[in-house]
């Protein structure tokens, strides 16, 4: 097992991909945290697994 990778992390997952690929006699799991709505205009609610708007309108 694999865990508590930031999910988003390119270089972390990738490290994480070529950890799980070089073991070869048993399965692997990787763990990843990430946070819903990161990177993106919606902002994530606090304490709450649901995103808020941004307050910005959608184009249509």
């Amino acid at each position: 097992m694999i865990g508590d990778i930031d999910g988003h992390d390119p270089q972390a997952i990738e490290q994480a991909i070529r950890e799980a690929q070089s073991v070869k006699d048993k399965p692997s799991l990787i763990i990843c945290r990430t946070v819903i709505g990161f990177g993106s205009p919606i902002k994530p609610a606090p304490k709450r697994r649901t995103a808020r708007r941004s307050g910005k309108k959608r184009s249509p």
